[in-house]
């Protein structure tokens, strides 16, 4: 699904970019220079908000798991 219309920006995208960068992308103006998700209207914002919060939690999900 596109997350930003303005940059062709998908949720794919979004997820790849977290989980390659991961601790190095902890709030929306980090994808922002990234991968431009955000730099234009700023409709998208919310939803890689969203991405970001739900990737987030499992990265340290991943990282407290023992296994």
């Amino acid at each position: 699904m596109y997350v930003c219309l303005c940059k062709g920006i998908t949720e794919e995208d979004i997820r790849t970019q977290l989980r390659l960068h991961g601790k190095a992308i902890t709030k929306s103006k980090d994808l922002c220079s990234k991968i431009g998700v955000g730099s234009d209207c700023g409709v998208c914002i919310k939803m890689a908000e969203q991405i970001l919060s739900e990737i987030g939690g499992a990265l340290k999900q991943e990282s407290k798991d023992p296994n």
